[in-house]
């Protein structure tokens, strides 16, 4: 008897122990409605030594759910986190870009450069005849030469930081004086337009 009563009474604090467990309801990751897909468009060449800025040159970012996290890669090394990266690539190196979504998907796209011969010492960056100048600034302005531009074209001016932030944003149509107000340092200039692209570095010293 002894050990019967034993055993209905294990029997009973089992039974217990599962009555009482406590149920944690998870939840689950929103979905998105799209695969993520990230395309990089850029497929040009430039100039050897010129600094590109790839981002404002286009990629395709599709699906997925925002926000993302970027991560540039030059021959598989990690060069950059921002959603725009400068470099100055040699011909045939591998650019790869790696996005990643909230629930953590991911997507990347790799584009082989194309650079041509090395610009000479003590040329200017021109890009279909556009030039930007002075490349020493001490009056918080500079001068942008553009070539002839169609009626429905313009020029996008980009001043960005060593880390290819963008801190001020233009459009013009023609040859233009640029003011602008930022602190002593070094900054990339983008100029864009529909067929020609120029990115020249320009150190500011008020």
């Amino acid at each position: 008897m002894k050990k019967i009563a034993i055993y209905i009474s294990l029997m009973v604090i089992s039974l217990q122990a599962i009555m009482t467990q406590t149920v944690v309801k998870m939840n689950l990751a929103q979905q998105a409605k799209e695969a993520l897909k990230v395309v990089v468009l850029f497929d040009e060449e430039v100039p050897g030594g010129m600094t590109v800025v790839l981002g404002l040159m286009g990629y395709q970012l599709n699906g997925g759910m925002s926000p993302y996290t970027y991560e540039w890669y030059q021959n598989s090394k990690l060069i950059g986190t921002g959603d725009i990266i400068s470099l100055v690539p040699a011909n045939g190196d591998q650019v790869t870009l790696k996005v990643k979504d909230k629930n953590r998907c991911y997507s990347q796209s790799s584009i082989n450069m194309k650079v041509r011969g090395l610009k000479q010492e003590g040329t200017d960056d021109i890009s279909g005849g556009i030039s930007v100048f002075p490349t020493f600034v001490t009056n918080q302005q500079i001068q942008i030469k553009l070539p002839a531009l169609k009626s429905d074209d313009e020029a996008l001016i980009r001043f960005m930081d060593l880390n290819a932030k963008v801190l001020i944003t233009k459009n013009i149509n023609e040859s233009s004086t640029i003011h602008f107000d930022l602190p002593p340092g070094s900054y990339f200039v983008s100029v864009r337009t529909n067929e020609f692209q120029l990115v020249k570095k320009i150190v500011v010293n008020n």
